[in-house]
């Protein structure tokens, strides 16, 4: 949660950590049984789509953000208005 500007005290805190953990898990491990997660290629597209929609909202990505996004080689990453990919 680094990534996020502001850490806990970013008022999206609570909701990008939610759609992180949907971008990952099909569902959650219980008493019963084991986690089961999205296939990679699916957790990407997940993880990208959450990405982007949230660099629409000024204040949420910490300069880190878009450098592992950058690190990552993820072009559209770099979209982001807030990207710091120039660092």
């Amino acid at each position: 949660m680094a990534v996020i500007l502001g850490g806990i005290h970013n008022p999206h805190r609570g909701v990008i950590a939610k759609e992180i953990v949907d971008a990952v898990l099909v569902r959650r491990a219980d008493g019963n049984s084991p986690a089961v997660y999205h296939t990679q290629a699916e957790q990407e597209r997940r993880l990208r789509s959450m990405f982007e929609k949230w660099c629409s909202i000024e204040g949420v990505w910490s300069a880190a953000a878009s450098k592992v996004c950058h690190a990552l080689s993820h072009p559209s990453w770099s979209n982001c208005p807030q990207s710091m990919a120039s660092i």
